[in-house]
């Protein structure tokens, strides 16, 4: 019986490798994927983006204002107790850990820190 091997021209390893049909198939086995837990995704994803803005504003030497700052503070204290930073579900998705407003002003606190103006979408300018 003569080997066949797929046609990227794959040579077995070991003959463990083949089977009985005489083809190689430790190409297609498959790592068993972990589940992923999206509540303890989205407070990691949540956390680093609160240090990246707090950091920013720290390497930049923007003053954030006592109110952005205890914005911050306060979300994060938060997120580590309680895995979320809101309690009302209809704020936010079922799989996030911030609200759509605390998203929004983290992400204004994030383009302040790094000098840049923050894109709105949908709003009319009121200059002409």
């Amino acid at each position: 019986m003569a080997l066949r091997w797929p046609a990227y021209d794959c040579r077995p390893r070991a003959t463990s490798d083949l089977h009985a049909d005489g083809v190689c198939h430790h190409h297609y086995q498959m790592k068993r994927k972990i589940p992923i837990d999206r509540q303890s995704k989205a407070k990691r994803s949540a956390l680093s983006a609160l240090r990246r803005a707090k950091r920013a504003a720290e390497i930049s030497g923007v003053s954030l204002s006592d109110w952005e700052g205890e914005f911050l503070g306060s979300v994060e204290n938060r997120l580590e107790s309680y895995g979320r930073a809101f309690r009302d579900p209809e704020k936010g998705g079922p799989g996030t850990a911030l609200s759509i407003r605390q998203a929004v002003k983290l992400s204004e606190i994030g383009a302040k820190a790094r000098g840049t103006k923050r894109f709105r979408k949908f709003r009319k300018s009121t200059k002409d």
